[in-house]
């Protein structure tokens, strides 16, 4: 079945789609590229009506980097992450660099909307509860 938090469209119908783009964003050819879109629904509209979309925001790098770690392909995540997008629409790459350590990150089960001082709602992350291997530590020039 699905998992209504972590449930987004198009949905890879068939594992061997799912393997096929997990290859294409690793492989490090040019017309791969991060385009993150971030959906953080609030808890009772995922329980209500099963929202489409993934809060991945707070944990996309250090996603993706997983993906690339467990296919061996690490020296193509900065042009998948960086490099290829500006490339493709003719921009000059970011000047800014993250600080990325390996390092246990634990991802937050849930993350509080606050209104007027108040938690009116919460939103649950991509990567709820899981530990992952890579933290941001910062960025600079």
């Amino acid at each position: 079945g699905l998992n209504s938090d972590f449930y987004c469209l198009p949905v890879a119908k068939r594992e061997v789609n799912r393997i096929a783009l997990r290859k294409a964003a690793i492989s490090g050819k040019e017309c791969f590229f991060l385009g993150t879109d971030s959906a953080p629904h609030l808890r009772k509209w995922k329980a209500f009506c099963g929202c489409a979309g993934i809060f991945n925001s707070p944990v996309a790098i250090e996603s993706y980097l997983t993906v690339f770690e467990e296919e061996n392909a690490l020296n193509n995540f900065e042009k998948f992450a960086s490099l290829n997008g500006p490339n493709f629409y003719n921009l000059s790459p970011n000047k800014e660099k993250l600080k990325i350590v390996a390092r246990p990150n634990k991802i937050e089960e849930l993350i509080d909307v606050i209104e007027e001082e108040k938690i009116v709602e919460q939103i649950k992350p991509f990567h709820a509860g899981e530990t992952l291997n890579w933290k941001i530590e910062g960025v600079h020039d």
